[in-house]
């Protein structure tokens, strides 16, 4: 599942069903982040793949998501941290069932350099799934939608009605 909407809708699916909303907008850019740091290099320079695969690791993505939270204001950086690095982990967790010819993902690194996959799809597969995932994805949408329109969403204590600040994320 390696596409950029299979992680957004899994992302965005998991944040709309967790019930107490403290999965803010900083999980969906978690669940983006490890694609993000690592795929254009390695598309363009291949020979970089040594150099940006420390960035798709747990421990590589714990360090940039304390990097990150250092860039917010310090009231909400627990929260930037917790959300972009469970994010980050989703990522992860969901390209671990990938399947590949050569080398995967090294979660261990920099313990073990054996690569880990669970082998249940093929990386392309995913384009496959594509029509799937953008239903999921409308049907999340309009189910929001429907849900603020009409009322029917419960708001966590102490949530004002309104638009949300960035000191909220």
């Amino acid at each position: 599942m390696p596409d950029l909407l299979t992680h957004l809708v899994t992302a965005y699916g998991a944040r709309e069903i967790e019930a107490r909303r403290r999965l803010s907008y900083w999980f969906l850019i978690g669940a983006v982040l490890p694609d993000i740091l690592t795929r254009p290099t390695t598309i363009v320079l291949p020979w970089t793949f040594w150099i940006t695969m420390p960035f798709h690791t747990p421990i590589g993505l714990l360090l940039i998501c304390v990097v990150i939270s250092l860039l917010v204001t310090r009231r909400v950086r627990s929260g930037v941290f917790f959300n972009v690095l469970l994010g980050a982990y989703l990522h992860v967790g969901l390209d671990v069932f990938q399947e590949h010819i050569a080398g995967s993902y090294y979660l261990f690194f920099p313990f073990s350099w054996k690569s880990f996959e669970v082998d249940l799809m093929w990386p392309e597969d995913s384009l496959y799934l594509m029509p799937l995932w953008v239903i999921l994805g409308i049907f999340f949408l309009v189910r929001r939608v429907y849900l603020e329109r009409h009322g029917a969403r419960k708001l966590p204590p102490n949530h004002h009605e309104g638009p949300r600040t960035s000191e909220e994320f």
